[in-house]
């Protein structure tokens, strides 16, 4: 899905460029807690920023890094900053799995339902990798189970559609709303799995009482489109004979 190329994108920027503006966005990424001290002691910036609008929380956040992340808020951190592409250090942390790191950002003011600028937010980046205890530690910080982003898509249209299967139980026991249309295309949840996340995440919706006949704005069902996957048979998309059933 697009979303998953976008993180991809950047995270090429970052790893094939020049990351570390300052010696304490290096000390961040590799979790030196005794350089992050030293440097800040001695005036570092915490919220200094590297080429592609990152601070030092970032990129202690990306790698997990939850002792550091501590440290740096400590120090003066913001935890809110955002990147270009309007990712809080909350947002890769959630999205890399990094469950501790989460819950260190949470703990240090971190906003729980803040928005990149896709009106994404961490919760809908955790969603499309699956990561189920991230998604947990965020929904017990405050972050809202049905947030749309700008396509109108919640949290669990992300998780169904990429074949999240663990994810989406998250979701659905956070009180996650299983018939909930997107703004675009009026697809459900089931509508996705089907079309795109295989028959075990669209299996799963359906034993949760997701509705084989909603409509979306095209007059298509989540059943007939598993009927046309069935004959299709493509790849991952293949076997939905027991959607269908």
């Amino acid at each position: 899905m697009l979303r998953r190329l976008i993180f991809v994108a950047l995270a090429i920027c970052l790893w094939a460029s020049p990351a570390f503006a300052a010696p304490l966005h290096g000390a961040a990424f590799k979790g030196e807690v005794a350089q992050i001290k030293t440097l800040l002691s001695g005036g570092a910036d915490a919220n200094a920023r590297n080429h592609v609008g990152m601070t030092p929380l970032h990129l202690a956040a990306i790698k997990g890094r939850a002792t550091g992340i501590e440290t740096l808020v400590a120090g003066g951190a913001d935890a809110n900053l955002r990147d270009k592409i309007g990712k809080a250090p909350l947002d890769w942390a959630a999205f890399q799995g990094h469950k501790a790191a989460v819950e260190a950002l949470l703990r240090g003011g971190a906003e729980p339902n803040g928005r990149d600028n896709q009106e994404s937010t961490a919760l809908h980046g955790a969603a499309i990798k699956g990561r189920a205890a991230s998604m947990e530690a965020l929904l017990s910080g405050g972050a809202e189970v049905n947030a749309k982003d700008r396509l109108g898509m919640t949290p669990l249209h992300i998780a169904a559609g990429n074949g999240q299967v663990a994810a989406v139980k998250v979701l659905l026991k956070g009180g996650a709303k299983i018939g909930e249309k997107d703004d675009e295309h009026g697809r459900t949840p089931l509508h996705l799995a089907v079309f795109g996340g295989g028959a075990a995440a669209a299996q799963t919706l359906l034993d949760a009482g997701a509705d084989v006949n909603a409509i979306n704005n095209r007059g298509q069902t989540p059943l007939q489109e598993a009927r046309f996957q069935v004959q299709a048979n493509q790849g991952n998309k293949a076997p939905f004979e027991e959607v269908i059933r």
